[in-house]
């Protein structure tokens, strides 16, 4: 659900850029920590190792792409 609501809310198309990855590594973030703030330069890291792993890349554009589809 948390996906499709970054997704549908997102300027991003798709996941193809490192920004749209961030805003969802943001969401789960503040989902699992509430208000508790985590720098930028972590939510890169976190961003760029999901973008590296082909497996992860795939499922999340599937994901974010069905969400786009409904919104």
């Amino acid at each position: 659900d948390l996906i499709f609501e970054v997704a549908r809310k997102s300027q991003y198309e798709d996941t193809s850029r490192v920004e749209a990855v961030e805003e969802l590594v943001r969401a789960i973030m503040k989902a699992q920590f509430g208000t508790r703030k985590f720098s930028r330069r972590l939510i890169h890291r976190i961003a760029m190792s999901l973008t590296e792993t082909p497996e992860a890349t795939i499922r999340m554009e599937r994901l974010w792409q069905e969400a786009r589809s409904l919104g």
